[in-house]
């Protein structure tokens, strides 16, 4: 409602745009997302955040090849540049490429060591190509991080399964 209101006093308004965009994301309906982050754009050119926020839709959609070019344009951001790389990573192995996959989230994991979606997304694919002894360290990573509890949780159930 606040963000609805900063438009009411300036349609234009950029941040109140973008930020409704990622409320839009949140709520899955991912229409009007792309519809506020492209305004967005328009009023503040350049704007990496809505960028990834573009990517993330698209990459929501299933439009991978959309959300590369988004997510690239993202990855300068300073504020999304780790989440950007990562999830350039999550649309290379949606397309197929698993080494690519791999070279992005390590890519991720030194802009931002202690991320750990990017440590049990890693797990993940290193567990599927039989490198299991890696794959058990990225959970390992995963398990301590704080930032996302659930994937701690799912990470310690699946170094229960590595023996």
């Amino acid at each position: 409602a606040y963000l609805e209101k900063a438009l009411d006093k300036d349609p234009t308004h950029a941040d109140a745009l973008y930020n409704l965009g990622k409320v839009a994301v949140e709520m899955d309906d991912y229409s009007s997302a792309q519809r506020y982050f492209e305004e967005s754009l328009k009023f503040k050119p350049g704007q990496e955040d809505a960028y990834f926020g573009m990517g993330l839709v698209q990459f929501h959609e299933g439009r991978y090849k959309e959300a590369q070019l988004n997510f690239v344009k993202a990855q300068n951001g300073f504020k999304v540049a780790h989440e950007a790389v990562y999830y350039l990573g999550r649309t290379e192995e949606k397309l197929g490429d698993a080494d690519s996959a791999e070279a992005f989230y390590r890519q991720s994991l030194l802009l931002s060591p202690g991320f750990g979606l990017a440590h049990f997304t890693l797990g993940d694919l290193l567990k599927q190509k039989g490198r299991l002894l890696e794959a058990r360290m990225e959970y390992q990573k995963a398990a301590v991080q704080k930032e996302y509890p659930d994937v701690a949780k799912t990470a310690e159930a699946k170094l229960a399964e590595i023996h």
